[in-house]
């Protein structure tokens, strides 16, 4: 096993016991059927829509800022501020950090296909897809708008078009918590690893992708503001110990009945500023 996979492992693992000593549940008489648990994960209801001010956090790993963001962000090695986030499912994105004046560092927005970002002190604009290479170019972290989303849901990537015979179930003892696997999907090309909370089935953390690069996931404790709940935090991490970007409610968010109109996940263009692709050294 490589040094960074055994160490993301370990603090994984180290992270889902945190906390619990002496609490730790006792493992299940029996393990429930893979059929029941891919049915529970599906029925539950899942916030369609959120408000909020947040806590943005982006470390980076040993080599140093990832993403274009992360270098106009990361001097320090690390960058943290409040941030307004707004989200609607099913990908729907707007991410605005703020300065300590309360004005814009940069803003990102995703709706449907399209993934856009400004940077109003250096008039830098950019636009590629809302996928997972738009959002690596920016963040250093691989995970698409439309994942994203899901997960600030406290959603797990995918759990439709699988089937019962194809998941695997187990009892994690030192994370006291159920382990289960899924195979890539007709939706969802990549593998998933998930620890699921024993009563509940909310997900406390996740790994996507193959062994040796994976990223990870991480849920905080889900709470309620009028609606389904959803994780007070929820960071992501890069493969092989990459950029790590955590988003945490700073303040109780906005109604679940509040819809927001798809003018709120527009980005036009400012005047007078070009428009250059998330593919290429846009920012340089």
């Amino acid at each position: 096993m490589s040094a960074p996979r055994f160490l993301l492992g370990a603090a994984l693992v180290w992270a889902l016991a945190a906390g619990c000593a002496g609490l730790e549940p006792a493992p299940p008489a029996s393990l429930p059927a893979a059929s029941e648990v891919l049915a529970r994960l599906r029925q539950r209801p899942l916030l369609a829509s959120l408000r909020t001010l947040a806590q943005f956090e982006l470390h980076f790993g040993a080599e140093g800022p990832a993403g274009l963001l992360g270098e106009e962000l990361g001097r320090g090695g690390a960058y943290a501020g409040k941030a307004v986030l707004l989200w609607r499912a099913p990908s729907s994105l707007r991410l605005e950090p703020l300065s300590p004046l309360g004005a814009p560092v940069f803003v990102v927005v995703a709706r449907g296909s399209g993934l856009r970002a400004y940077v109003p002190g250096r008039g830098r604009f950019a636009e590629g897809g809302a996928d997972a290479q738009s959002m690596t170019r920016l963040f250093g972290v691989p995970i698409g708008s439309g994942l994203f989303v899901r997960l600030l849901q406290g959603g797990l990537p995918i759990t439709d078009g699988v089937e019962p015979g194809q998941v695997s179930l187990a009892w994690d003892a030192e994370a006291g918590a159920l382990r289960m696997e899924l195979p890539p999907g007709p939706g969802f090309e990549r593998r998933q690893v998930v620890w699921l909370e024993p009563e509940s089935l909310l997900p406390r953390a996740a790994r996507v992708g193959e062994p040796g690069a994976e990223t990870g996931v991480r849920f905080g404790p889900f709470r309620a503001w009028g609606g389904p709940r959803v994780p007070e935090w929820v960071e992501v991490t890069a493969p092989r110990g990459g950029t790590r970007m955590r988003l945490e409610i700073a303040s109780p968010p906005s109604p679940a009945s509040v819809a927001f109109p798809d003018s709120v996940f527009d980005l036009p263009v400012p005047p007078g500023v070009r428009v250059v692709p998330l593919d290429g050294e846009v920012f340089r």
